[in-house]
């Protein structure tokens, strides 16, 4: 029964951080083995627009939600995103509203944007070159710089190089989040959380929630619902 246990546990330690490196969420990284991981320090761009009835009116999310939370969603954490626009969908409908329109879009530094060149020192070119400055260091490059740029950007310029290799979409504010995602990036990503097969056995709930039953994200509270999160 021991050896059963042992191996139940080093299965589980060995198998969360594996869902992470074979999964595609390379910023939601809490299962992964983190030690000198380049993804801790990498920044996200949240912007939450209330577009109900045709208006175009930015939610200022200091006022929206705890700054806990915010800076999760910093950090491209995707089920929060989903738990507040459920919260503020579902706040909306209370307060009479018949069709609430939530729009986010969330940007994202590429995962590995501190080993990239064009990343790292963006479309800079002090020298003359013609190769991005930021090449001149960069750990993912052991040739010539020149090389690795045309490596890393094939034929685009450098502008044109560092949107489509270093920033990453996550939303891009084309959906109503109070109708459904399935038309963003979100949807796809987190149905393998939320809703994993039937042959698993256990459904996950759709409502994050804590142990004692409350609601884990607390986006109304000034206070957050647990404690600091990593």
């Amino acid at each position: 029964m021991r050896n059963f246990t042992i191996a139940a546990f080093l299965a589980l330690q060995i198998g969360l951080p594996l869902s992470y490196y074979l999964g595609d969420t390379p910023h939601d990284e809490r299962f992964a083995w983190r030690m000198f991981s380049p993804v801790r320090i990498v920044g996200c761009q949240i912007d939450l627009t209330d577009a109900t009835a045709g208006r175009r009116a930015r939610l200022d999310p200091y006022a929206e939600m705890h700054v806990v939370w915010l800076n999760l969603m910093k950090r491209g954490r995707l089920p929060v995103v989903e738990a507040f626009a459920r919260h503020w969908c579902g706040k909306a409908r209370a307060d009479g509203v018949a069709d609430p329109d939530l729009r986010a879009t969330l940007t994202c530094g590429a995962a590995d944007e501190r080993l990239v060149g064009i990343c790292r020192g963006g479309a800079v070119d002090r020298d003359g070159d013609r190769v991005p400055d930021g090449y001149a260091d960069a750990p993912g490059c052991t040739e010539d710089p020149a090389a690795c740029f045309r490596r890393d950007c094939g034929d685009r310029d450098m502008a044109t190089c560092f949107a489509w290799r270093c920033r990453v979409e996550l939303l891009k504010g084309e959906g109503n989040l109070c109708q459904g995602i399935c038309d963003e990036r979100l949807e796809p990503l987190l149905a393998r959380l939320r809703d994993p097969p039937a042959a698993r056995g256990r459904p996950a709930p759709r409502v994050l929630r804590a142990a004692g039953g409350g609601p884990l994200l607390n986006f109304a509270s000034t206070r957050p619902a647990m404690g600091p999160a990593t």
